[in-house]
């Protein structure tokens, strides 16, 4: 995951945070809406925020698809493609 304790004196890793663009290999998705964390305070799941002309969707998405945080943007980068990532469950796992 993003964030874990760390004793080296090395900045922790960035981690998504809520209102952070989204961001798929072929375009921006959305915006997080949500960020579903551990008992360890990692990221789970993002919950985004996705624009559709009729019916906005909060697809949840893993955060195994993370590729990349760019947090001077405030860009999480994606694997996949939009239209695939946007018919993503809008329910959550009942463990996480």
């Amino acid at each position: 995951m993003w964030q874990h304790a760390d004793t080296s004196g090395h900045p922790p890793a960035p981690s998504p945070r809520v209102g952070d663009t989204v961001v798929a290999q072929d375009g921006v998705l959305g915006h997080i809406d949500r960020v579903v964390r551990t008992e360890r305070k990692d990221a789970a799941y993002l919950v985004v925020a996705s624009r559709r002309l009729v019916r906005r969707r909060y697809p949840v998405i893993p955060s195994e698809f993370v590729a990349g945080i760019d947090p001077a943007q405030r860009c999480v980068y994606v694997r996949g493609r939009r239209t695939r990532l946007e018919r993503l469950s809008e329910t959550l796992p009942l463990v996480v």
